[in-house]
């Protein structure tokens, strides 16, 4: 999850040209593994720790799993027109 969310971060931080490879490239991978990470996400119980108690192992997999679902969301949003095959360009 951490080598996931660290490769969209990269992505990102290298401009829209890594992001548009990305999406161009690797699409229906893109969508699969946020669908992936959305699952793990809901999959894992809600842990209960209190304010200065060591960080359960599942509360650390929902948070990593919620940050590639964002980071992943953001990326989708920007170039959702390429994902659904629409010319980006195309004019209403």
């Amino acid at each position: 999850m951490n080598l996931f969310l660290a490769l969209v971060d990269l992505n990102i931080a290298s401009g829209s040209n890594g992001e548009e490879r990305l999406v161009t490239e690797h699409a229906t991978q893109v969508i699969e593994l946020r669908e992936w990470a959305s699952g793990v996400f809901d999959r894992m119980p809600v842990g209960k720790t209190s304010p200065g108690a060591p960080t359960d192992p599942q509360d650390q997999v929902r948070t990593l799993a919620a940050g590639v679902m964002v980071r992943f969301g953001e990326v989708i949003e920007r170039y959702q027109g390429r994902l659904m095959g629409v010319n980006s360009g195309f004019k209403y």
